[in-house]
């Protein structure tokens, strides 16, 4: 026989009172008791009990776990005391006590604490150490070889291994220092400032011995990042000096702009420079002529310019930083002095992959891997500035345009300066010209 579920015996019967409860009128009397509501009221009831229930064994759950989390932090208490307590122990020499019985415990603070130190860790090794250590006299002995601080002394060192050197050592402010700072108050005077780049601040200045024009260009030490070590100097010296001492000894040449001397300060270096008067650098001599240079006036400048490349070139320096801003002209005579060497570097046949320089003037290999050689690099850097002489602006402004390499001349230029700048501006550096080849260009004759 089929038996009826119980939910739908409840639902009839819940339906059946509902339809009763409906066809009486109504009245302030108390509706008699459903059976099923009665049935519910006691299931609740049940649902109620076992739900405190679930809470208090819930609570009691929780607080068991809080205590047995005490109990952990108790113990890693004790074992930290139980750590330092032999640790504090086998400081201690059994040398100058008496008797067996402070033997016998120092032995014992020995072997806990090696068991403490090595024992589950070194599986075997704990093992080996536990059985070479027999007796007392031989538990401390053990002991004090096993535990012995480590000693780094250079007589003591690994000759596989050696200890790096530092590259350089700053000292403090010594009787050297506080000459070199007295030497240079006396021979020359600092006047307003005319530059300032990443490297430093430039001060025009004077030789108070003939009162003769300087450029005093300061560094600080903390932003050097190389140095280079030079046979007649004891100690490292920046590699922008040594560059320009190599560029400009025995035979210096008159397009870039000598280095007269310079001193080690307490905080940064002092480069004291020649400075001819009158003299702009080229980007506001172009800003306050017609914006531009005639092809004339351009072509003298990057003649000069190229034969100081080559000067650098052969003293084995590459500049890395060609733009305006660190040509200067003399507006007497218009002549060049190649300035600023802080980008400078030491001129080699593979690929460089430090980037140094201006953005606006990267050649595409620099923007596309990270790695370019000396004198394509310059050559592009000489096609950007050529742009800029004779139409004002650069051709570039972001990396994308550097990459194509699709130059727009304007009007007025002729034909041969611009196969000059397209050969300089080719994409591939294979394919760009040498510093000598630019000088036998035709427009360059």
């Amino acid at each position: 026989m089929w038996a009826v579920p119980k939910w739908l015996h409840e639902a009839v019967l819940r339906t059946v009172y509902r339809r009763e409860n409906a066809s009486m009128s109504p009245s302030k009397e108390a509706a008699p008791s459903c059976p099923v509501s009665a049935w519910s009221a006691k299931k609740t009831s049940a649902r109620k009990r076992q739900h405190r229930v679930s809470v208090k064994a819930v609570r009691e759950h929780s607080d068991y776990r809080q205590k047995k989390k005490k109990k952990k932090k108790r113990r890693k208490k004790k074992k930290r005391q139980e750590k330092r307590l032999a640790k504090s122990c086998c400081s201690h020499s059994s040398a100058g006590r008496e008797g067996d019985e402070a033997k016998v415990n120092d032995s014992y603070q020995l072997e806990r604490h090696c068991r403490l130190a090595f024992g589950p860790a070194l599986g075997t090794r704990s093992m080996a150490h536990w059985r070479a250590t027999k007796g007392i006299v031989n538990w401390a002995e053990n002991h004090n070889m096993r535990h012995q601080p480590y000693n780094r002394s250079p007589s003591k060192a690994s000759a596989k291994h050696p200890e790096p050197k530092p590259k350089l050592i700053l000292k403090d402010v010594g009787p050297k220092e506080l000459t070199e700072t007295g030497r240079f108050e006396t021979l020359y005077s600092m006047g307003e400032l005319i530059g300032h780049g990443g490297y430093g601040s430039v001060y025009a200045g004077h030789r108070k011995s003939d009162n003769l024009p300087v450029a005093l260009k300061m560094v600080d030490m903390n932003r050097i990042k190389m140095w280079a070590k030079m046979s007649e100097f004891e100690e490292p010296i920046p590699l922008e000096i040594a560059l320009l001492r190599q560029v400009c000894r025995s035979h210096p040449c008159q397009g870039i702009a000598q280095l007269l001397d310079y001193m080690e300060l307490q905080e940064s270096y002092v480069m004291v420079l020649e400075r001819p008067e009158p003299c702009q650098d080229l980007f506001t001599y172009m800003q306050e002529g017609q914006g531009y240079l005639e092809e004339a006036m351009a072509k003298h400048m990057l003649q000069q310019l190229v034969r100081v490349l080559l000067h650098c070139h052969s003293r084995g320096v590459v500049h890395r930083d060609l733009k305006p801003e660190n040509i200067l002209v003399e507006t007497a005579t218009q002549r060049l002095k190649l300035l600023d060497f802080g980008s400078a570097s030491v001129i080699k046949e593979g690929h460089y992959t430090d980037v140094a320089g201006t953005p606006e003037y990267f050649p595409p290999e620099t923007v596309l891997r990270g790695e370019y050689f000396a004198v394509p690099a310059t050559v592009w850097s000489l096609g950007i500035l050529l742009f800029q002489m004779v139409w004002g602006d650069v051709p570039f402004y972001d990396e994308a345009a550097i990459v194509k390499g699709i130059l727009y001349f304007p009007r007025g230029i002729s034909r041969e300066c611009r196969h000059l700048i397209r050969q300089c501006l080719t994409v591939s550096p294979k394919d760009r010209p040498t510093l000598e080849q630019i000088l036998l260009h035709p427009w360059m004759l």
